[in-house]
Formats: structure tokens, C-alpha cells, sequence
């Protein structure tokens, strides 16, 4: 489809193009036949046709949509499909009675575009909004209040002096600033109300100040028939104010990092049953169910570890990267990630009642500082003490001369010293900060971050794929020719891991000997050694790849800075991995050596590292 098109330009520029699934998790699609499985995932079903909407995230570029939107080429049961290139989503319908989803799901998976099914993906819960309903009713209303007053205020502005023309738009534009101030502008005043309960200054409250001043002047003017008010400012100030605010959660939601804990585990668990292996739906999980637990498979919920070791990296929950060792008959928590060979586990609990999970559930609910608290709160606090100061100065100077004047000038201040420019500048400064950055691959939790820059004191960057380019890494063996025995313990090794030389390994193996043998020989103790390398026992003998004092101790001297490959600890061979910087490195690490201490977070040796 792609040649006869002439769109296979793309991979003759790309080494490895798109987001690949593959080798992090294994194809697995039995519990597609699930009929209340399928009745989840399909948008639609009838006899006669079926309609389901799966996520690529391997979609990338124009040869993807033209083979996405042909998929009716290769299976006939496709009715039309279509791509959403911006969601990596594609749109299919098929007949039910030539193909199921299960084969329409294998067939994009062969393709290279198997889709992201995750526990969430099934719930068909809609995320949270970026911005709640009725902040869009307070920003619709200062909208229509402020377009309106800036109408009526058209006679003032050309000069019209008739009586009933003030009297009478001057009543209206009141009436529609009601809304303004206290609806519209109500999160302002509650927030200044509750700074001043706690004895706070925030920078809400000059604001807030500054809103009634302009509400109270204007009213007063207005019922006075002395002039006008500035209503027209007022419903300006209050309406960009909130666009500000819209534009700085839209950011926030679009770089959100947060997520429930069924958008990373997966539909399905393995079953062992007296009938043998079975996949069924982590919702169908009971206690006293026995699973498989593969490596680098997440663990769905609290057992006990009947068979094999544990090496389960608990990160995904508690942030604590190294993983724990635990022995058979020891208990096991749900959201832990098996790092080691594969284990049997004897559930305890069910996947909702996880103790790990509801950690997780409980740290999402906690309530969180807002990110702009401690700039705006800084600024608002001298900055409201001084506003304060000067516009009772001044009244107190002008009230014994002109009560009028007094009043006049102590609003004048208050409406003036509004730091509206603060107020609207801090959100879409920020909120820019952070769409820029991510348009460049530079990704914050929030705009708190931003402001934490300026106290950084260490830098720690992580080197493979962030300070090196993982698909210009190139790669060379050196040693002994690799016999066909060889090649199979290899392959056999580096199979489950999903470590990113493991990962190119595979993929020189791939290129260099197409030929060899696909089936995998029988592992036993398989483990990976975070900083050290791969070992298992294959074929009765101890197999191991990766740095030399781990996997040859002996000759740890002369493969210095390789990674080696070794059988019953004696070197075959060793590979050389060589990785090509990002370009602008030297100036980014430049730049944070100028005001901090840089680190290097790299399981590399010493050669690889000063490189």
C-alpha cells in the first residue's frame, strides 16, 4: 500500500519512526472474545456492523493515515475507517459477521499500530474538564456585561449630554455590572475575604479593593447624577481577569501529569487454571485466583508469591524507584512492577481493594498549593500593605479640607493601584512558559516549577534518550563469531527486557542474522540487575550481558567500557554502544552550570560517562 502510494519516503529517513508498544507489552488479545468486554470497547453493535474508536500512539505521519484508512485492503470484514491525526485515534466499522474485534485488533497490532487498552480505556468514564461549567458561566456573563456597558457608554463617549440618555444607560450599565461583581469576580472577593479571616495579604486583595472602589465610585456617581462611573473599566478588568484564568487552566490541563491508575494497568491479567493459562479481565479477578506475573508486567492487585522470586519495583505507587527482592510464601502489593523472570501469585484481595491503590487514590485527593501562591502572595502582601497606606494617607490629609475631594481621591488610589496588569500578566506569562516549553519537548508538572528555577541549587540529568538521541545510537560487536548456540542464549537473554541496549541489541540481532532460529529457548532465574546487566541460566549453563565486573569479573580489565556477553562467565564477545549527543547540549548544560551543580544520572562506565 505504501510503495504502490509512494509514501515510504518517511522510513527511509526515520530509523525507528513513531511510538512503539511493542517489547514493553506482549500482544495478547484472547479476552477480546469477551462478549462483555467488546460490548465495552464497541461504540456500536448490530448484527450487521460494529464501531469502535482505539488510540494509536503510534501514528506519526501521512503513511499512517493512508494505511489506517485502507485497513479494508487487508481484511475484507473492514468496513471504512477513519484517522483523528491529532487524538491518534482511528474510527472503524466492520461486519460482525466477517471479522471481530479481537482479529481487527491483532491485524493493527501485525501492521505496527497496536492500540493503548487500558483498565480506564474500558470504564468509558469521562475525564475531568479543564474548566468547570460554571467558570464559563461567570466568564460567558462578564462577556456579555462588558460588550453591552461598552454600548450604552457610547452617548458619554461622543459627548451626549441629554438628561434621560444619562439617567437611563446609566441605570442599565448598574443593573449589568450586578452580575460582574458579584458573581463574575465572587472568586476574587471570597479569596481576598478569607486572605483577611487568616491574616493574609494575597494579591487578591487589592484586587478585590480595587473592584469594589470601582463598583462603589461608579454607583455612587451614577445615583448622584454626577457622572458616569467607569463601569465600562470595571466589567473590562473583571472580564480579562477570567480569560486569564481560563487560558492558565487550559494549560494546566493540557501538561496535567496526573492520572488514575487504571490508564496504566492493563484490560487483562493471566489466569492459571486447571485448563492452563487463560486471560481474563482484572474486573473478574477474585481472591484465591492464581496469575502470571511477567517481567516487567504490573502486579493488579495484593497477593501472595507462591512460585519464583520477586523483584517488584514499586515506583509506580510510592515513587521508590529501587525494587524490593521478596521469596515465595511473602506477601505482594498491587501496583508493583515484577522486574525479575516470571512468578506465580495467589490473590488476596481484588483489584479495587489494593492497599497500593488506595494509597495512590488517597495522595490524588490531597489538596495541593496553588502553583502561583507563593509569587502572587509575595507580591500582594507589600504590595497591598502599601495601597493601603497611601490611600488612607491620603484621605486623612484631604478629609479635613473637602469631604468630597477626600473620597474622590481615597477611591482613586484604590482604583488605580488595582494590580490588574500583575493579576493578568502572572497566568498568561506562566501559562506561555509552559506551551513553549512542551513545544520544544520540555515537559513541567505545573507553572510552580517555573518559579522553583530560580532556587535551583542541583541539576541531575538522566543521559540515555535525554541527553543522547536514542535512535543514532550505533552499535558494533567485537569477540568471537557468534555460532547459531550463540545467538539463540542471546536472544533468549535479552527477550524480556525492556532496557533500552536490550532494546538495540534485538534490534542488531534483528538485522545482522534474520535467519536465526525464533524459537526461544527455556530461561530459568532470569533477572535484570539495575546498573549491572542481564543473567539467567539458558540451556543449564549461567548467561549473562552487561558490564564487564558483572558479566566477567575475570576479564573485567580488558572489556572495560563494553557490553559484555559472557556463558558460564567467560566472554564471548562484547558490544559497543555509542551514543550521539542532542544537538545545543553543551549550551543547556552551560547554561545550568552557571547557577547550579549539574549531575549525571547514567549507568554507563567511567569512559562512557566523561564522553
Amino acid at each position: 500500500l505504501l510503495s504502490e502510494h509512494d509514501l515510504e519516503q518517511y522510513y527511509r529517513l526515520e530509523r525507528s519512526p513513531g511510538i512503539s508498544l511493542r517489547g514493553k507489552r506482549q500482544a495478547r488479545y484472547a479476552w477480546l472474545d469477551d462478549p462483555e468486554l467488546e460490548e465495552q470497547i464497541l461504540d456500536f453493535r448490530s448484527e450487521t456492523l460494529g464501531k469502535v474508536t482505539l488510540h494509536l500512539p503510534q501514528i506519526h505521519c501521512s503513511s499512517c493515515i493512508y494505511l489506517l484508512e485502507h485497513l479494508y485492503r487487508l481484511d475484507p470484514g473492514v468496513l471504512s475507517s477513519k484517522v483523528h491525526f491529532l487524538r491518534r485515534e482511528a474510527s472503524i466499522a466492520f461486519d460482525p459477521r466477517q471479522t471481530s474485534l479481537r482479529k481487527l485488533v491483532e491485524l493493527l497490532d501485525l501492521i505496527g499500530y497496536a492500540p493503548e487498552l487500558s483498565l480506564r480505556s474500558l470504564s468509558r468514564e469521562e475525564a475531568p474538564p479543564a474548566v468547570e461549567r460554571a467558570f464559563y458561566y461567570k466568564l460567558g456573563i462578564a462577556g456579555f456585561a462588558f460588550g453591552n456597558i461598552m454600548l450604552l457608554s457610547f452617548p458619554e463617549y461622543l459627548g451626549l449630554e441629554e438628561a434621560w440618555i444619562a439617567r437611563w444607560f446609566g441605570a442599565l450599565n448598574l443593573l449589568l455590572s450586578l452580575p460582574v461583581v458579584f458573581y463574575s469576580g465572587s472568586d476574587y472577593l471570597r479569596s481576598a475575604w478569607q486572605g483577611l479571616r487568616q491574616r493574609s495579604l494575597s494579591i487578591d486583595v487589592p484586587i478585590a479593593l480595587g473592584m469594589l472602589a470601582l463598583w462603589g465610585r461608579s454607583s455612587f456617581e451614577i445615583l448622584a447624577q454626577t457622572g458616569a462611573g467607569y463601569l465600562d473599566s470595571l466589567a473590562g478588568l473583571v472580564f480579562f481577569l477570567l480569560v486569564g484564568r481560563w487560558f492558565q487552566r487550559k494549560t494546566w490541563h493540557r501538561l496535567s501529569f496526573e492520572r488514575d491508575y487504571r490508564s496504566y494497568f492493563p484490560v487483562a491479567a493471566t489466569v492459571l487454571t486447571s485448563e492452563g493459562p487463560q486471560e481474563r479481565p482484572l474486573h473478574r479477578l477474585v481472591r484465591g485466583d492464581r496469575i502470571l506475573v511477567r517481567h516487567q508486567e504490573l502486579i493488579p492487585a495484593d497477593g501472595l508469591l507462591t512460585k519464583g522470586t520477586g523483584r517488584i519495583d514499586y515506583s509506580f505507587v510510592t515513587g521508590e524507584s529501587e525494587p524490593v527482592s521478596v521469596p515465595a510464601g511473602e506477601k505482594v502489593f498491587g501496583g508493583g512492577r515484577q522486574t525479575g523472570g516470571a512468578v506465580e501469585i495467589t490473590l488476596t484481595r481484588e483489584v479495587s481493594q489494593s492497599y497500593l491503590l488506595r494509597l495512590w487514590e488517597d495522595a490524588r485527593e490531597r489538596p495541593h498549593a496553588r502553583p502561583l501562591q507563593t509569587i502572587s502572595d509575595r507580591v500582594g502582601r507589600w504590595f497591598t500593605l502599601g495601597v493601603l497606606l497611601i490611600a488612607f494617607a491620603t484621605l486623612g490629609y484631604w478629609l479635613p479640607r473637602d469631604v468630597g475631594l477626600a473620597f474622590n481621591a481615597f477611591t482613586a488610589v484604590l482604583i488605580i493601584a488595582c494590580p490588574c496588569a500583575v493579576a493578568l500578566s502572572i497566568p498568561f506569562t506562566f501559562g506561555n512558559v509552559l506551551r513553549l516549553l512542551a513545544r520544544e519537548g520540555f515537559f513541567l508538572r505545573d507553572t510552580g516549577v517555573v518559579e522553583a528555577f530560580r532556587r535551583l541549587d542541583d541539576v541531575v540529568f538522566d543521559k540515555t534518550g535525554t541527553l543522547t538521541l536514542r535512535r543514532d545510537q550505533t552499535i558494533r560487536y567485537e569477540g568471537r563469531p557468534l555460532d547459531p548456540e550463540h545467538l539463540a542464549a542471546l536472544k533468549a537473554l535479552v527477550e524480556p527486557s525492556g532496557h533500552p541496549h536490550s532494546l538495540r541489541i534485538r534490534q542488531w540481532l534483528a538485522e545482522h542474522f534474520p535467519e536465526t532460529p525464533t524459537a526461544p529457548l527455556e530461561r530459568e532465574g532470569w533477572e535484570e540487575v539495575p546498573g549491572k546487566g542481564l543473567e539467567a541460566r539458558i540451556g543449564g549453563r549461567r548467561v549473562a550481558l552487561g558490564a564487564p565486573d558483572f558479566a566477567a569479573p575475570a576479564q573485567a580489565e580488558r572489556f572495560s567500557g563494553r557490553t559484555v556477553f559472557s556463558i558460564e562467565g567467560q566472554a564471548v564477545g562484547a558490544f559497543v554502544l555509542e551514543h550521539h549527543k542532542r544537538p545545543g547540549l553543551k549550551g543547556v548544560v552551560s547554561f545550568f552550570r552557571s547557577f547550579a551543580r549539574v549531575h549525571l544520572l547514567s549507568g554507563d562506565s567511567e569512559r562512557e560517562r566523561a564522553r
